[in-house]
């Protein structure tokens, strides 16, 4: 049994295609480029320190933690809803 989006791809004789992905090459970095963005950030100082006081109130909707030298931000929603972990970045 086949699907017709199948069948009529064995009918084009294409098969599988690759998924086409645009290249940002802004965001072509590796690890070490984007630790060191990150660190020098000035934007960024206040969460910096706020990850290293690691202040884990649960009034709090957003914590900064450091994990991997990268600075990252714990968000909840409420306080029924799971935690989300971001990379922190700045919008520039």
């Amino acid at each position: 049994m086949q699907t017709r989006a199948k069948s009529s791809a064995n009918i084009a004789g294409s098969g599988l295609r690759p998924l086409k992905v645009t290249k940002v090459e802004d965001l072509d970095i590796n690890f070490e480029q984007f630790k060191e963005l990150q660190q020098k950030d000035k934007t960024m100082a206040k969460y910096w320190e706020i990850a290293k006081e690691n202040n884990e109130g649960d009034r709090m909707k957003a914590q900064f933690i450091v994990e991997w030298e990268l600075l990252y931000k714990i968000y909840r929603a409420g306080p029924d809803s799971d935690k989300v972990k971001q990379v922190a970045s700045s919008l520039v």
